[in-house]
């Protein structure tokens, strides 16, 4: 390539870059595109510490979501394990906590919950037993996750579990 035109390829490529930067219709990388957060990084974390305790687990919630074409935006990952092996993985997490495992009711779900944030990423450990109810419900219904209907997908080169499609 004669070097004018390399120069010039050169110039409307970092061009092209900084006008699609001023739209913010950027997307690098994965952690741009999740606002910084290092969401493969923390993923690979945690299933390294449930798989190293022997622990079963299913991604839930939005991240799930999104693994089937949601578009809605992740905020966290949520993972649900059986709700006696929580204190198991507390060593390991420590110094991630933000919200530290207890009951946690609101006026849509009552559970088990553990907040941790690695490199930006939210990450909620809840239990296998959960208490919900919609907006518009005033009865509480218990969901039990059944690991055994788990679907493996693989996200970010790693086999993880999932909530099947239906939410079971």
């Amino acid at each position: 390539m004669q070097p004018f035109i390399l120069h010039f390829v050169i110039l409307v490529y970092y061009k092209i870059i900084y006008i699609i930067k001023q739209q913010n219709l950027y997307f690098e990388s994965i952690e741009f595109v999740m606002e910084n957060k290092n969401t493969e990084g923390a993923l690979k974390w945690i299933v390294g510490i449930l798989n190293e305790h022997k622990i079963p687990f299913q991604i839930i919630g939005g991240f799930a979501a999104g693994i089937y074409g949601s578009s809605r935006p992740l905020n966290d990952i949520d993972i649900a394990i059986p709700e006696n092996k929580i204190k198991q993985v507390v060593a390991d997490v420590k110094d991630y906590i933000i919200r530290r495992p207890e009951r946690y009711i609101d006026e849509n779900f009552d559970l088990i919950l553990m907040t941790l944030r690695f490199e930006g990423q939210e990450i909620d450990i809840c239990g296998d037993v959960a208490k919900m109810r919609g907006s518009k419900e005033s009865e509480w219904k218990t969901n039990k996750i059944d690991f055994s209907k788990s679907e493996i997908k693989n996200i970010f080169g790693l086999d993880v579990f999932v909530s099947s499609k239906d939410g079971s």
